[in-house]
């Protein structure tokens, strides 16, 4: 998450303190909502053979959300 934010801010040129401070904490806990739950469901329920592309799906929804955060 720091290096996202941090790299992005850089690419962007705004100041990267300035972002991580911003977003840092939202991203972190919204990080540790999602990926448990789904890798608890996935190693649970879901047959070895498609891990990997619940992992994927899941992970389309979750760089789409880490762009907003960026963007926000």
């Amino acid at each position: 998450m720091a290096v996202f934010l941090s790299s992005m801010a850089i690419m962007e040129g705004s100041d990267p303190k300035e972002k991580l401070q911003k977003r840092y904490l939202s991203g972190i806990k919204a990080n540790f909502m999602v990926w448990p739950l789904v890798q608890g469901i996935n190693f649970k329920f879901v047959p070895l053979d498609l891990r990997v592309l619940v992992v994927n799906t899941v992970s389309l929804g979750w760089n789409c959300f880490l762009s907003f955060l960026n963007q926000g």
